[in-house]
């Protein structure tokens, strides 16, 4: 019924009825009839008459259909997505050609619909194929940003924004430098070298950026604002940006440019640039919360994390793109390029390269390499002669890269553990890795191969540890000192079957870390020099601490040998007193 609906609606309106006679036609179909003259056929008023409900804000709000009575709801623009019944229903042909050129039916046809019949535009619905951009939208991008064509029979063809298409959505389809489509304007989260589905910033995330959560374009338009020429007058929503000299455009960052900005603040002014961008691709902007529109933001150091390099109590900030180097602040834009090194990609993982030969090619493993590493980020290396193995502590877990058969064997955390720490102990009794990760502490035993034991982890989440340091308690146990972000220190103790005992936090240590706010455990060294009594040096954040201790265990307090109020003065008297340096 709906395809026979559907034929019978594109057909051109025949001249008058000649006979009533059957056996006197030329057994040609029935006219179809537009009685209120508005150039849509009735039948594809009445499947199109039905009103459709909303929610809005809490409420239900009906949207008009059409009426094959009414002349004048060809022009409507029920749904507000820029596109007039009749625009809706010549679809993929423009109203230059939907009564002229036009040498086939309206709709897209049944051979290239997933539901196998003809499809229209639905002029109730903003988004008829459901892709989170509006049908108007669409047909602006396919018209106007060279992604479609006419063909031979003058419909539209879209290679991305195609109204019917619910897949466009979901793409990142912003062009590549030789102008061919999909290179996107994602973020890669999760370091991982690849851009997941999940990590694109897509046409629709794109056209939707800044709109509040409860927007419904049936109710409060398009996301555009000014004269968008072919879009119907009234589509756009009423909003203002404020940037002298850009009177319309849309309100997203654009879905085919992967950086955006258009305009900058010049004192208490917005005004428009000559030419895109900032430098910074439009994901990677938004998923630290700047403005992808807005260029003046890359020269800003956001998070404060600038050096004062002249120790003049002021860290001068960066004033302008071409002399972003001269401040001292760490400017947006830099953290950005912070892995590029000369025009040079810095690319991370395990690199390699044989020694004492030059202009030798570097090999790099990672987890798209043979061998694979579980993930880039190579937290620590041990190497084990013995084996001709390599043990790599990464991100995600352990991988063993053997040299002679150039293979990895990889342990995988579980789920949401992240690597940050790693330390192998060679005993007796056998190996075993002790790691410290995000959620706390784990062992994990090497087989006599130097592969991870099947079911030999063990964990104990007391929080996140940054770092681990071996301790010289004595005894046939190992103990460990353990490092938080937030101050915390950890006493743990490991036995020869990689058991984890009863682990403790340190006071003494962790009091003395609070004389500094935010002060926390780097690394550490338990040692006896010349027959003296033990010390445990600890670097932190804010300087070195030492405590003459054997045990830990109560006994004088640690002690700061300089923190990094006093280091300066320290260095600059100890290095001018050398004898190859003596004071000026």
């Amino acid at each position: 019924m709906l395809s026979g609906l559907s034929f019978a609606s594109q057909t051109r309106p025949s001249a008058e009825v000649l006979t009533v006679n059957p056996g006197d036609t030329e057994g040609e179909g029935p006219p179809v009839t537009d009685q209120d003259k508005d150039g849509i056929p009735d039948l594809h008023e009445e499947l199109f008459s039905p009103l459709i409900n909303v929610s809005y804000r809490g409420d239900i709000v009906a949207i008009q259909g059409l009426d094959p009575t009414n002349g004048s709801d060809n022009i409507s623009d029920n749904d507000r997505d820029g596109l007039s019944a009749l625009m809706e229903y010549c679809w993929p042909y423009t109203l230059d050609t939907c009564y002229s050129e036009r040498k086939s039916l309206t709709g897209k046809p049944p051979g290239l619909t997933e539901s196998g019949l003809r499809e229209f535009l639905d002029p109730r619905v903003a988004d008829t194929d459901g892709d989170g951009l509006p049908d108007g939208y669409e047909v602006y991008m396919c018209l106007n940003e060279g992604v479609g064509f006419q063909n031979a029979s003058f419909a539209w063809e879209c290679s991305v924004f195609d109204p019917l298409d619910p897949s466009d959505g979901l793409l990142d389809s912003d062009r590549c430098s030789d102008y061919e489509l999909g290179c996107g304007d994602g973020f890669d989260v999760n370091s991982d070298g690849v851009i997941e589905d999940q990590e694109a910033y897509t046409n629709s995330e794109e056209y939707n950026y800044g709109a509040p959560s409860d927007w419904v374009t049936e109710i409060d338009g398009l996301r555009c604002f000014g004269d968008m020429g072919s879009i119907v007058n009234g589509a756009c929503t009423d909003f203002d940006r404020g940037i002298k000299d850009i009177n319309s455009g849309w309100l997203g960052t654009n879905p085919l440019r992967n950086d955006s900005d258009d305009h900058y603040w010049s004192g208490a002014q917005l005004l428009p640039q000559s030419r895109r961008g900032d430098g910074i691709i439009d994901g990677w902007e938004v998923y630290f919360g700047l403005d992808p529109l807005n260029s003046s933001d890359a020269i800003l150091d956001t998070d404060l994390d600038g050096w004062d390099v002249d120790r003049d109590g002021q860290i001068t900030p960066d004033t302008s793109f071409g002399t972003i180097a001269l401040g001292e602040a760490f400017s947006n834009l830099q953290e950005y390029r912070v892995h590029d090194d000369d025009g040079y990609g810095v690319r991370s993982g395990l690199k390699s390269v044989l020694h004492g030969l030059a202009l030798q090619p570097i090999r790099i493993y990672d987890q798209g390499t043979s061998p694979a590493l579980l993930h880039h980020d190579v937290v620590e290396a041990i190497s084990v002669e013995e084996r001709q193995q390599i043990i790599l502590g990464t991100r995600y877990g352990v991988s063993v890269l053997n040299l002679d058969s150039d293979q990895t064997t990889s342990f995988e955390l579980p789920a949401g553990v992240n690597l940050n720490a790693m330390y192998f102990w060679d005993h007796p009794s056998g190996e075993h890795l002790l790691l410290g990760t995000n959620v706390g502490f784990h062992t994990l035993g090497l087989d006599s191969s130097g592969l991870v034991s099947e079911n030999s982890l063990e964990s104990i989440e007391i929080g996140p540890i940054s770092n681990l340091n071996p301790l010289n308690l004595g005894g046939s146990m190992m103990s460990m000192i353990g490092g938080g972000s937030n101050g915390e220190v950890w006493i743990i103790p490991v036995e020869t079957t990689g058991q984890i005992g009863s682990v403790e936090r340190s006071i003494e240590l962790e009091s003395k870390l609070s004389d500094f706010d935010g002060a926390h455990l780097l690394s550490a060294a338990h040692v006896s020099v010349t027959g003296a009594p033990q010390v445990l040096y600890v670097g932190s954040s804010h300087g070195l601490l030492a405590w003459n201790t054997s045990d830990l265990q109560g006994g004088a307090e640690p002690y700061w040998i300089f923190d990094n109020v006093s280091a300066e003065q320290l260095f600059v008297q100890q290095i001018h007193s050398t004898p190859l340096n003596p004071r000026l």
